[in-house]
């Protein structure tokens, strides 16, 4: 506490007389610390936990969990960059597809080589190879729509080599050879023309290459049909590029076999085709 002055009377330089006063010292002059609020000291708290954050990020970073996800986001970053470059770049390779105008005949002959498997024979991966030749012949229904009619020939099947990890000896190379006819609906879209149908197929002959399949041909239904969906490109006045895929819409075997053939896992069969394709286009501007 501050001190109290004794009691006095007082005169200013006028001669006039002050009343006694009681006057407290300056708080400055006390004589107890505590009595005299203390100024904060500086605290380095902030710092340190500033310290702390920074030390957490730096370990988290050396992990290799975080080297891997910096190093897939940033390959992630570029692809997604580059995407829409890419995109274009495709989109400029390719011409805008020939203007049909109502009513107007086109012919498009194509050659292209089919990638094939069977759905049920035990092998996987589109490792048979064949060949396809075909005639197309659409009619426009406007500018952008048109029903096109198909005849030629292809090659299908499926093959297997031998596979000791898997303990796998059953290797074969079959071979179905068919004529075709597909009706299919064409529609334009952009630089693209995209197009679904049906592919009736009639069976010449079914050849084996590779391994033991007695009556092959016998075990097989002599027509077929396929679904088909497939895009074109035209990257020239006169040329373009088509991508399909056909697929069984139902067993290509018999499901009546007397004696199980080696090859078949079940006695349904179902082929499984994509194709890659030029066309030469005729008669179109």
């Amino acid at each position: 506490m501050g001190f109290i002055m004794p009691a006095a009377t007082l005169l200013d330089d006028n001669g006039l007389k002050w009343s006694t006063i009681e006057t407290l010292a300056p708080l400055l002059c006390s004589s107890k610390a505590n009595d005299v609020p203390a100024m904060p000291a500086p605290t380095i708290r902030n710092s340190a936990f500033t310290s702390k954050i920074f030390s957490l990020f730096a370990k988290i970073m050396a992990t290799p969990m975080f080297k891997r996800i910096s190093t897939y986001l940033l390959f992630l970053s570029l692809a997604v960059a580059g995407r829409a470059q890419i995109l274009q770049n495709i989109e400029n390779a390719f011409q805008p597809w020939p203007d049909w105008t109502q009513s107007q005949f086109y012919f498009i002959p194509t050659v292209s080589t089919i990638f094939s498997q069977i759905d049920g024979d035990g092998a996987s991966g589109y490792n048979k190879f064949g060949t396809q030749f075909t005639l197309n012949t659409g009619l426009a229904i406007d500018e952008k729509q048109a029903i096109e009619l198909s005849f030629g020939y292809s090659q299908r099947g499926s093959q297997q080599g031998i596979d000791p990890i898997l303990q796998n000896f059953n290797a074969f190379n079959i071979q179905y050879d068919y004529l075709e006819t597909g009706l299919l609906y064409q529609r334009k879209w952009k630089k693209w023309l995209f197009n679904a149908g049906l592919r009736g197929t009639y069976l010449i002959d079914a050849n084996q290459k590779l391994g033991t399949a007695p009556r092959l041909k016998d075990d097989l239904r002599t027509f077929g049909l396929l679904t088909e969906l497939g895009a074109r490109a035209r990257f020239h006045k006169n040329w373009a590029a088509q991508i399909t895929y056909n697929y069984s819409s139902y067993s290509v075997s018999k499901t009546n076999l007397s004696i199980a053939n080696p090859i078949f896992l079940n006695s349904e069969q179902y082929l499984n085709c994509i194709g890659f394709g030029v066309l030469y286009l005729i008669n179109q501007r």
